[in-house]
């Protein structure tokens, strides 16, 4: 009995066609798939920023339980204006604050221990009207990092490296950084007949978007239309809290 046989196999318009189809799907999926990647990575960043403010407030709190009660005229808003790059909160509607990343490592600053992450590094900045031992302007004895659990790790997802460390600080780095952290505040123009506004403070954070180091005034410093310079910009951030 004669058998036919078909031993011709894929034709070349068949191959083609099948890896015509591969390209497209792989075209689509890949794309999708680090975005998917980027975005999570971006969410591990907002849920750093409530971290930090966390940690934040439990330092305002016990800095100033510590300043000299009777004498010190410093309040919780001048406290976080230090974090925000500024000795003390503005007192005029408008005013924006300088704004500060949490890495910063070009001066003292009270959010870290500085590059080596020792105590021994560390170098607080003055808060104005802070009274200890009848010394007025007194910079706080510890910063924000200080207060965090040795076993607790804020990291960069995108740097694997802690949020507190130079590899996360544009400015020493020479540009952008994503995942980079910063927090800012700007004075609403709702304050009352004494010229007391409320201070909106908020974190803006860096995004593979970002061109420029710079904290204030360019508007693709940060992402998805964060910013430090105006209170929208500063409510597309993560918001830290709102005191007068």
């Amino acid at each position: 009995m004669k058998i036919n046989k078909n031993n011709q196999g894929f034709t070349l318009i068949e191959l083609l066609l099948v890896v015509g189809i591969v390209g497209i799907i792989l075209a689509v999926v890949v794309p999708m798939g680090l975005r998917a990647n980027i975005d999570a990575k971006y969410g591990v960043v907002r849920q750093n920023c409530s971290e930090l403010a966390s940690f934040a407030s439990q330092w305002v709190e016990k800095s100033i339980q510590a300043q000299d009660e009777q004498s010190s005229t410093a309040t919780v808003k001048d406290y976080y204006a230090s974090l925000a790059g500024a000795p003390e909160a503005p007192n005029t509607a408008g005013s924006v604050l300088d704004g500060q990343w949490i890495a910063i490592q070009t001066g003292a600053n009270n959010w870290n221990l500085g590059e080596s992450g020792t105590v021994d590094t560390r170098s607080t900045t003055q808060i104005t009207g802070r009274v200890m031992n009848n010394q007025d302007d007194q910079a706080p004895e510890d910063c924000v990092e200080d207060i965090i659990p040795p076993d607790k790790s804020i990291r960069n997802p995108f740097t694997q490296v802690s949020v507190f460390r130079a590899p996360n600080d544009p400015e020493t780095q020479g540009g952008p950084i994503t995942g980079a952290v910063a927090l800012g505040g700007a004075a609403e123009d709702v304050g009352d007949a004494g010229g007391n506004p409320w201070i909106y403070y908020a974190f803006a954070f860096q995004g593979t978007d970002s061109t420029t180091a710079q904290l204030i005034g360019d508007d693709t410093t940060f992402h998805a239309g964060m910013g430090l310079d105006t209170i929208p910009k500063l409510r597309n951030g993560v918001f830290l809290g709102r005191f007068r």
